[in-house]
């Protein structure tokens, strides 16, 4: 029985490869694409939208942890302090992190596409599009709890940095002196 506190004997740090990443990536964008076109009729009720908040913004994490089984031993990035953890079969004070904050990068523009038929920059809302900002801005981090305040204390807890480029994903963990890593192994 896992306690929360050790991983099982077969829970390690596992970064996904390319085609992984890709093939998630395809089946996420998939389902969000249909998701928010048949949610269209009502993206623009505020009642609605109170009501599904929730479930909108949990939408991409769960369906990605159902796709790929784990969570906090699976993603694209780990800090060296949250690798070493798994290393020995723990997993307590372990934070599942996006690298870029979900919210305001992949779920406001989505559901104005979606509402609008476009994203800001005039993108028609297809498909294709969303495959390209979820491959864009859809990373994970493990990180301890530790790291995670120390986020949160820079104001960087749900947001990037004010003169992030947009363009590194890594930005704010760098603002704050985290080393994230793809595979401390090689």
């Amino acid at each position: 029985m896992n306690d929360g506190k050790t991983a099982s004997a077969s829970a390690r740090p596992h970064v996904q490869t390319r085609g992984e990443r890709t093939e998630l990536v395809g089946t996420l964008s998939l389902c969000y694409y249909d998701l928010l076109a048949a949610l269209r009729p009502v993206l623009g009720d505020e009642n609605t939208m109170a009501g599904l908040s929730e479930g909108l913004n949990k939408f991409l994490s769960n369906l990605s942890i159902h796709l790929v089984g784990a969570k906090k031993e699976r993603a694209d990035y780990f800090s060296c302090a949250a690798w070493e953890r798994l290393e020995r079969g723990m997993t307590d004070g372990l934070v599942y992190e996006h690298l870029v904050p979900k919210k305001e990068y992949i779920h406001a523009p989505c559901e104005q596409a979606a509402l609008t038929g476009a994203f800001q920059d005039g993108t028609p809302f297809t498909q294709d599009a969303v495959v390209a900002l979820l491959d864009r801005y859809l990373w994970i981090a493990v990180i301890t709890k530790e790291e995670d305040a120390k986020l949160t204390a820079a104001g960087l807890g749900r947001k990037m940095p004010a003169d992030w480029d947009g363009k590194d994903i890594l930005a704010r963990y760098k603002a704050v002196g985290i080393e994230l890593v793809e595979d401390k192994s090689k």
